[in-house]
Order: structure tokens, then C-alpha cells, then sequence
């Protein structure tokens, strides 16, 4: 064979080689180059009467939903989430304000609201500005018709009147009903509560309601108002307490001697895994808590939280307050993904988002198993969930152990006409 025959089929050689090495090697991994980044505000409170709620569960799994999706998603249909957290310090004031300045600043596509002045102080605004936004479960007050504002997981009223509820009718023994007494702070979130409750409770075949103890949201003691309370002889007591009066709660019950004599309910925003971190678990074995949304292992949501929720709180722990919270980014971008797939990566603006929540239906897998299928009302901005899951402390672990349908009893829902 000649030289120059020998180096033409040396090269043909060499070149097929190439060619097959090139169809064997895995494709490139996508990366950040090129991505669309939008700001996606998340308002707190992390400064303020419930700061340990937010900066051990809220605040990180919020991020590391959004730090999930960026790496398994996001890089897929070529949209970069940029989270930025604002602290409203639980001031209705800040909040406004703070809004006012991401608008000029972030020009965001959505509001991840995890804070009620944020979404109070700014209803009107959302439409405004077009910027749809969401929290995940709030105040009745909070409905209004048209508003920008979703809250899916429901009615605080809701999902306590079906706690109380199941407990009344799956828990208690004795032939009598239970006395059961509220004892709630101070303000606009407790004036909504029990305006909603109280004509809930007056037509309750299952309880024997003693009435509401008010507090303050930040005292230096309760022993007086516990006093008070128990001279009622409650069974159960659902609290609506903050970071700063729920120690003084349990600190009061303990001198009186009480702890331990009375079942207690914690609220959506404060579930058994927030309130262990800050007290002695012993304090609240047997208490139970409502939420929403559900803590199963397994889920996508369980894995977002595994994987991403130390990078912003070192010791996040897994717990119903964390899913409480973030459900509503899990829709925020599951919405986000929709409409980038029918206007693509580059045009992706806050009224299409709204288009993809307005009355929309989101499945349990499309919301990362954190919940059940959700279906919004355009006539009820307090609309989705349909399932109300209770949690108790048990061996000082936050154990699930019940579920009921979400009540939609007119009585609990004044703001839908």
C-alpha cells in the first residue's frame, strides 16, 4: 500500500473514531449562561414577633423550593428564579414601603408573600403593579374580589374550626361535649379570627364553647390571663400564640399546674415543629396543630427540603410549618413553568402568571406533594385546599394523626357572597 494510500486510511480512521466518540459522550449539562433571571421578592418577618418561625422554617424552605427548581427546572426551560427576602418586621407600614422599593428596584414577576402586613398593606397595589402574589393561608379579611392576591391553603377560621372539630368528634370520650375555650392575642389577625369562629362555635353540636382569653402579643407574663382561662375548666384550648407569648403561655400553665391537664391546638403558623425548636419538647407532648399541607417523606417537595434548606438556616428541621409556608412558592413556580411554556423564557411577565392561577386546577404532583390537588375559586381568593391535615407531638416527634375535608360551611366563609 502506498504511503499516501496509508494516510488517507489512517485519516478516515481517526475521523470515525472521532464521530463515534461524539455520539457516545453524554450530552452537555446546561448551565447558567444565557438564562432569564427574574426576581421573585419573598416578604417575612424575620426581625419581629415571629421571628423564629420564620428563620428556622418559612424563610428556608421558601429558598431552598426556589434553589430546587432553579438547578432541576429552571435550567431546563432557560429561566434563572432570583430569590430576594425582605423583613417587614410584622409592620404593616414597613411592609408598604418595602413593596413600594422592590417594584422601583426588583421589577418583579410575582410576590412570594410568607407575612400577612405584607399582603394586607399592599392588596390594591398587586393589580396595580401586576404582580400576582401569593400566601399560602391568611385572613378572611385578606378576600377580595379581583384582588392579585391567592392564599390556597384557606381561612385561618377554616382550617382551626375543623381541627377543633375533629378533635371534638374523632378524640374526645366522655358522653359530655368538651369545653373548649380560645385564647388568642390581640389585633387585626385575632379580631378576624374569632369574628369568624365565634358564630361557628354558637352552632356546634360538638362543643361547648367558653369563650375567647385576649393577650398581648409580646407579654412579660401570662400567669393572669391563664388564671382566667381555666376557670372555665376547659378540655382544650386552641391558642393562637406568637414567638414571644407562646414561652409565656406554657411557662404560665406549668406554675399554675395546668400543663398537662388541658390538650392545646397549635395554629397553621406555628405548627409542633417551630414550637419544639423554641421550647422544652416535653412541654408540648400531646399537643396537636393544623395545617394544610402534608409532611410525608418522599416528595419532591421532602427532597427540596433535604437537599437545599441548610444553606439558610443551619439546623433546619422538616416539619408542617415548613410545608405550610412554602406551598405557595411550590405554586408560584409550578404557575411560572406553565407560562414559560406557552410564551417561552424571554417573555414571561406577571399577568401571565396570574392567568395561570386565576381559577386555576394544580395537581399534588404539579405542587411537589406538599399538598392535595387544589382547585382556586375566582369567586373566593381563600379557595384550593381541600384537605386539613392534624399533627400531634408524639415521643417529642411531629407525627401525623388525622386528616378531614376543608370546611366550607358559609358560617366560615363571611367574605364570599
Amino acid at each position: 500500500m502506498s504511503k499516501l494510500r496509508k494516510a488517507l486510511v489512517f485519516g478516515l480512521a481517526v475521523l470515525l473514531v472521532v464521530a463515534v466518540a461524539a455520539c457516545a459522550a453524554p450530552p452537555e449539562e446546561p448551565t447558567e449562561a444565557g438564562l432569564q433571571e427574574y426576581v421573585l421578592p419573598t416578604f417575612v418577618d424575620a426581625s419581629g414577633v415571629y421571628a423564629n418561625v420564620y428563620n428556622t422554617a418559612a424563610t428556608p424552605a421558601a429558598l431552598s423550593a426556589i434553589d430546587f427548581w432553579n438547578d432541576e427546572t429552571g435550567l431546563e426551560i432557560g429561566v434563572k428564579i432570583v430569590p430576594k427576602v425582605y423583613d417587614t418586621r410584622y409592620n404593616w407600614e414597613e411592609a408598604g414601603s418595602l413593596y413600594d422599593r422592590s417594584i422601583a428596584a426588583d421589577n418583579p414577576i410575582a410576590i412570594n408573600s410568607l407575612v400577612s402586613p405584607a399582603s394586607m398593606a399592599n392588596l390594591d397595589k398587586f393589580a396595580e403593579n401586576k404582580t400576582p402574589a401569593i400566601q399560602w393561608f391568611g385572613y378572611g379579611a385578606m378576600h377580595r374580589p379581583g384582588a392579585w392576591l391567592f392564599m390556597p391553603g384557606g381561612a385561618y377560621a377554616q382550617m382551626d374550626a375543623v381541627a377543633i372539630n375533629w378533635w371534638a368528634t374523632e378524640v374526645w370520650q366522655e358522653a359530655r361535649k368538651p369545653r373548649v375555650a380560645v385564647a388568642v392575642f390581640e389585633g387585626v389577625y385575632g379580631e378576624d379570627l374569632m369574628s369568624i369562629l365565634e358564630p361557628y362555635f354558637a352552632q356546634n353540636p360538638n362543643i361547648d364553647y367558653q369563650g375567647v382569653f385576649w393577650h398581648p402579643p409580646a407579654p412579660v407574663d401570662l400567669t393572669g390571663y391563664a388564671r382566667d382561662m381555666m376557670k372555665a375548666e376547659p378540655d382544650f384550648i386552641f391558642h393562637s400564640l406568637t414567638g414571644v407569648s407562646m414561652p409565656a403561655y406554657y411557662s404560665a400553665l406549668k406554675e399554675l399546674g395546668y400543663l398537662g391537664k388541658v390538650v392545646n391546638m397549635h395554629p397553621c403558623y406555628m405548627g409542633l415543629d417551630t414550637v419544639s425548636r423554641t421550647l422544652d419538647s416535653a412541654l408540648i407532648e400531646g399537643d396537636y396543630a393544623v395545617a394544610t399541607t402534608s409532611t410525608a417523606p418522599g416528595t419532591k417537595f421532602h427532597k427540596a427540603y433535604m437537599e437545599y434548606a441548610t444553606r439558610h438556616y443551619g439546623n433546619a428541621i422538616w416539619g408542617a410549618t415548613a410545608t405550610q409556608y412554602a406551598s405557595g412558592t411550590c405554586l408560584i413556580l409550578s404557575a411560572i413553568e406553565r407560562a414559560v411554556g406557552k410564551a417561552g423564557p424571554a417573555n414571561l411577565t406577571g399577568e401571565l402568571i396570574y392567568n395561570e392561577i386565576e381559577g386555576g386546577e394544580y395537581t399534588s404532583e404539579e405542587l411537589w406533594g406538599a399538598t392535595g390537588n387544589v382547585k382556586m375559586d375566582p369567586k373566593n381568593r381563600l379557595s384550593g385546599a381541600t384537605v386539613v391535615y392534624i399533627y400531634q407531638q408524639v415521643n417529642g416527634i411531629e407525627t401525623l394523626v388525622g386528616e378531614a375535608p376543608m370546611d366550607m360551611n358559609p358560617v366560615l366563609m363571611p367574605w364570599v357572597e
